[in-house]
């Protein structure tokens, strides 16, 4: 036979047919028993894509059994299926799948089979690709499923739904999950296939539809957090929306409580930094920082209040994330460094004192270091007021003391012992120092035990007891003076009594001798008054004694002068010129010491007196000297004081005089009399210690002083004989030049003092002088 007769031969052109079609076709023939049972099939014919998909040639397989061909498949549904159509005729078609020998794999396969004779027409189309597109759907759709099924997440997909002219006009629900139903409280068949702005209208308002729109249009993802009322239910969401194609997929998490813990958070982180701020403390959180070793090497600030800010003068930019040892490597040296990371290292919390510069200079510190994970807390206060005035105190108390211990007076401290009711029953001494030891001769340990009733009671006699009652119920401090003689103790003293507490402070001097001399003063004194008023008496006498014979000088010493002078030679009568001059020097001599004996003797009431009118008085006396010297008296309007008007007036006649005659010569006399009120912590210091002397014994003291001043531009006198100037007769020109006894400014003292006052003085040789007169408001 040709090749030309064999391509024409029907199996060659069945071959042909079969290898042309895209589908696998595989013949088998039924092998029987001689009985006729099924045991097997023979491979009859395979087309190239059979070929290609076993894996092997036709004339390989072509005879074989399928037993031997294919073990694997022998027990498979592929079989069985084969013998089922053989032995009903019935033609089938179904999917098979198996592990495919060659390529490894799992693959598809739908089979179509038809009897043939006894053989089986296996036809059959290799699906794997479509069915592993499938699988892979179902498996998206599964997990797809799964996940919005198990996921914590709300998740809904959502179609847009557009204008007729293409813009985005709302989104409609495709699927949504389970955690989605309960977000919104609404189940699944409820929302799905509803419109967005249906189910949620305020959407617009809130922002969302405006970011989905933009997500989609753009195909960009968005996460953000937003507030929203689902039925009347407030809450905050996180949303994420990621836009697929035409499609939204969006995720939904309820942060509602979330933000509330993180609103209760930043609450509580609020209340924190308020209670942190409001401290007076300074407090400071530090991590440690370590080297490659573990070793803490410094630490690094991570928080600070607001007291501390102030401390250090350091904003939180400026110390938040630097170093303890950047702005106190102090801390090395004396030892606070150590000891933060011992707190670190053994978790103990240390408390310590220090002295060093903590911000605002030198200062005492408490500083309380906690651990807190890998670093401290640092609070620090500050002490240095405090330790300030603890120092000050002990000073204080050491001075105190040493005052105590140094005073001359005596000084006790009694404590009050009470009875059930609280009553006063008795005193106890608490202190008593050196002074009082001298005193008692008890030292302070022996005197602590002592008690005044029980042990002093010669006190309950003399009314110390009672005092020291009084004083502690009242409060008020009281001053007594009292002879005490008793327990070894003999002598007056002079105590002060003020409560302390519940007790009295009592401070007294022992004025024994003070009271002994005060009594032989008052002896020599009452002496002295008699002896002054006799000599008084013996002045005023002797004066007018002097008088008599005076006169009948001056009188016989006239006749001579003016009857028998010029039968006298010129030296007779220059000897009773001068004898006229003598005598009337005698005679002014012996008018003051009159005028000065009896200030202070005869006693008449203070009345008002207008100075002014009685300085015009004076200023018309006096009317010839003023003349003769072409001398001005100028004087303001004068106060009225209280005052013996005669001499008040001979006081300012002797000023206003010796202004007058004190001038200098073919110099007119310029005199100028002033006043003005003055308080007392105004006066000169040598004017309150004479007018304190004078009011002394008074029943009132002044509280203020008129000043009434006489300035002349005289020929003034040397300062350094002012304490001579109002003594009696001191004279500091000769009796030559000025005419005077020597007692005019004796007078002008003695009157002032009689009224309570001072005189003083003030001037420089041939540039005036200025007295001033203070006399008592």
């Amino acid at each position: 036979m040709t090749a030309n007769s064999l391509n024409q031969s029907p199996v060659f052109i069945l071959q042909s047919v079969l290898n042309a079609s895209q589908n696998g076709v595989v013949v088998y023939q039924a092998v029987r028993e001689a009985n006729g049972l099924l045991t097997d099939f023979r491979i009859t014919i395979l087309n190239a894509v059979a070929e290609r998909d076993l894996g092997r040639s036709a004339v390989e397989v072509v005879g074989k059994l399928f037993s031997t061909s294919f073990p694997e498949l022998v027990r498979t549904d592929l079989y069985r299926r084969l013998c089922r159509v053989i032995d009903t005729g019935q033609s089938d078609r179904f999917e098979f799948s198996f592990m495919h020998p060659v390529r490894t794999q799992k693959e598809w396969y739908d089979v179509s089979t038809v009897r043939m004779e006894d053989s089986v027409v296996v036809s059959y189309d290799n699906i794997t690709a479509q069915k592993t597109a499938e699988q892979t759907i179902e498996q998206q759709a599964d997990l797809l499923q799964g996940l919005m099924g198990s996921t914590p997440v709300g998740m809904a997909i959502l179609d847009t739904v557009r204008h007729a002219n293409g813009a985005l006009a709302d989104f409609r629900f495709v699927l949504i999950n389970p955690i989605l139903e309960k977000i919104v409280h609404m189940q699944a068949h409820e929302v799905v296939g509803k419109l967005v702005t249906r189910l949620f209208p305020a959407v617009n308002e809130s922002g969302f539809m405006s970011r989905a729109i933009t997500g989609v249009e753009l195909g960009i993802t968005q996460a953000f957090e937003m507030p929203y009322n689902i039925n009347n239910r407030p809450g905050w969401y996180r949303l994420s929306l990621a836009a697929q194609g035409d499609r939204l997929i969006v995720a939904v998490i309820d942060i509602t409580d979330t933000k509330r813990a993180q609103l209760e958070y930043h609450h509580q982180a609020e209340l924190l930094r308020s209670v942190l701020d409001g401290s007076q403390n300074a407090i400071v959180a530090f991590d440690a920082i370590r080297n490659a070793d573990g070793a803490i090497i410094d630490f690094r600030y991570i928080l600070q209040n607001e007291a501390n800010r102030q401390r250090v003068k350091r904003t939180d930019e400026q110390v938040i994330g630097n170093t303890m040892l950047t702005y106190f490597p102090i801390t090395l040296t004396n030892g606070l460094f150590n000891q933060y990371v011992q707190v670190v290292e053994t978790g103990q919390p240390m408390r310590t004192e220090v002295s060093f510069d903590y911000g605002l200079g030198e200062g005492w510190y408490d500083l309380s270091v906690v651990k807190r994970a890998d670093g401290i807390v640092l609070t620090v206060q500050d002490k240095t007021v405090q330790k300030k005035a603890e120092v000050a105190l002990q000073e204080q108390a050491g001075l105190l003391r040493t005052v105590v211990d140094n005073s001359p007076t005596g000084i006790v401290l009694y404590k009050a012992i009470r009875d059930a009711q609280g009553r006063v029953v008795d005193f106890s001494h608490v202190l008593s120092n050196p002074a009082n030891e001298v005193i008692t001769g008890l030292t302070e340990t022996q005197l602590i035990d002592k008690l005044i009733v029980r042990d002093y009671p010669a006190s309950v006699k003399n009314g110390h007891y009672a005092t020291l009652k009084r004083v502690l119920e009242t409060g008020e401090p009281e001053r007594r003076l009292f002879n005490y003689n008793a327990h070894g103790i003999s002598g007056w003293f002079d105590g002060g009594y003020v409560r302390q507490g519940d007790g009295v402070l009592y401070t007294y001097a022992d004025i024994t001798d003070l009271k002994i001399a005060q009594q032989l003063l008052e002896q020599q004194n009452v002496e002295l008054l008699r002896s002054n008023d006799n000599l008084q008496q013996f002045a005023y006498v002797a004066s007018h004694d002097l008088q008599e014979p005076l006169r009948k000088i001056q009188s016989f010493g006239d006749i001579l002068a003016n009857e028998f002078s010029a039968a006298l030679p010129a030296d007779g009568q220059d000897m009773i010129r001068r004898m006229q001059l003598a005598a009337g020097r005698m005679s002014m001599l012996i008018k003051d010491l009159l005028a000065y004996s009896r200030i202070g003797t005869h006693h008449e009431p203070f009345k008002p007196v207008s100075l002014t009118n009685l300085v015009g008085q004076v200023v018309e006396d006096l009317y010839v000297s003023i003349k003769e010297t072409k001398a001005n008296v100028s004087y303001d309007a004068l106060p009225t004081v209280q005052g013996d008007h005669l001499l008040l007036q001979q006081l300012f006649q002797n000023l206003i005089g010796n202004a007058i005659k004190f001038h200098k010569p073919g110099s007119p006399p310029q005199i100028s009399i002033t006043s003005q009120q003055m308080a007392v912590a105004q006066l000169p210091n040598d004017v309150v210690l004479a007018s304190l002397l004078q009011v002394a014994n008074a029943n009132s003291k002044p509280e203020a002083y008129y000043e009434i001043s006489v300035a002349d531009n005289g020929i003034g006198f040397d300062e350094k004989y002012l304490d001579r100037i109002f003594q009696v007769f001191q004279r500091l020109h000769g009796k030559g030049n000025f005419a005077g006894s020597g007692v005019g400014l004796a007078i002008c003292k003695k009157v002032v003092e009689h009224h309570g006052g001072a005189i003083s003085a003030t001037s420089q040789i041939n540039d005036g002088a200025t007295f001033r007169v203070y006399l008592p408001v």
